[in-house]
């Protein structure tokens, strides 16, 4: 179970609410794009928005690292702890998709039935079992913290090159190196808890000011780039700025409200369910006007996603139990009284 920390599980959960927020509304700023042509302020503002993405996903694998490490403590894991999180993370990922699946006129070849086993049509997934993949591996093995940083650290520059070079879209590993940051973050914790929580303040504002020039570069600037990985690296700069912005910000986070914490709680579910919910729901109501349907589709994700989480998290409850019980030792045998009673 993840201790309080440099990043508290009221922040941790806070911050992947925001995350979530962050991602569907990119999503609904493309998808806007589609039904309704904006000029001027109204354009630059959509456009704006339609570029959260990256950085929703940057939070994601910062807390996701930051949790998984903190989670895993010192020692090395053990099976246990592997299928855990294979109980929590994966079982409910395949369900979702097979519903999704059988929804959307089901499985067409044995190829469609594969893919959903290494989440193919769901990029953020495949990275993401890909990192704990390589997780689970260094931790299982090395027990080093050193070790385990440098490792960790590696795995990341290799697979975000492995990505690049293999054609994937930008997507796919600008954000990467946020959840090399997280487990960072929580390997090196004793240190950087020594430090006066008003001192995170200072890197607060610098990467704080950082973002501003990204998103103002983002917006206005016009770069023109020699080579297209260029572009790349100078986005993938971006999220790391922004990424230290909010583990700056997370580790003197005080404030909280109930309804961001809520959605971060079951974020996973809202990724995986809001694209189909979505295009269900503007095809459906066609006789809707598009503001309506977008307020449709969003009341859907929302209670179809936050339904079956709960639900899940009542089924998983007795097996989450059995998996967090820890074993008894056995106690030693009394020494023997040999001048009886």
């Amino acid at each position: 179970m993840q201790s309080e920390g440099l990043f508290s599980k009221k922040a941790t959960g806070w911050f992947k609410g925001l995350a979530i927020i962050m991602v569907i509304l990119s999503h609904f700023a493309e998808w806007w794009s589609w039904f309704q042509v904006e000029e001027g302020v109204s354009e630059l503002i959509r456009y704006g928005v339609s570029r959260f993405g990256p950085y929703g996903v940057g939070i994601f694998f910062l807390f996701s690292g930051y949790g998984l490490s903190k989670s895993a403590g010192d020692k090395r894991i053990g099976f246990r702890f592997i299928l855990k999180r294979f109980v929590n993370v994966y079982i409910p990922y395949l369900l979702i998709v097979i519903a999704i699946k059988l929804l959307s006129g089901g499985f067409a070849s044995k190829e469609d039935v594969l893919k959903i086993f290494y989440g193919q049509d769901f990029w953020y997934m495949t990275v993401l079992f890909s990192f704990y993949l390589a997780f689970m591996a260094i931790w299982f093995v090395f027990a080093n913290r050193h070790i385990r940083a440098v490792l960790m650290a590696a795995f990341t520059w290799w697979y975000s090159n492995y990505l690049y070079t293999g054609g994937k879209m930008d997507f796919w590993f600008i954000s990467n190196i946020a959840f090399a940051v997280g487990v960072l973050f929580a390997l090196y914790e004793p240190e950087l808890m020594k430090l006066p929580k008003k001192l995170w303040s200072i890197p607060a504002v610098l990467f704080g000011l950082g973002s501003c020039y990204v998103v103002y570069s983002a917006l206005y600037v016009e770069h023109v780039f020699a080579e297209p990985i260029d572009e790349h690296r100078c986005r993938m700069l971006a999220v790391a700025v922004f990424i230290l912005f909010i583990a700056s910000l997370a580790a003197a986070w005080k404030w909280y409200d109930v309804i961001i914490p809520f959605l971060g709680k079951y974020s996973i579910y809202l990724y995986l369910w809001h694209t189909y919910l979505f295009m269900w729901a503007v095809n459906h109501y066609t006789e809707k006007e598009i503001p309506v349907r977008f307020v449709i589709a969003t009341a859907l994700i929302l209670g179809v996603a936050i339904g079956m989480g709960i639900v899940m998290e009542l089924l998983l409850k007795p097996v989450n139990r059995l998996l967090s019980k820890k074993k008894k030792k056995v106690p030693a045998e009394p020494a023997s009284n040999n001048g009886g009673v």
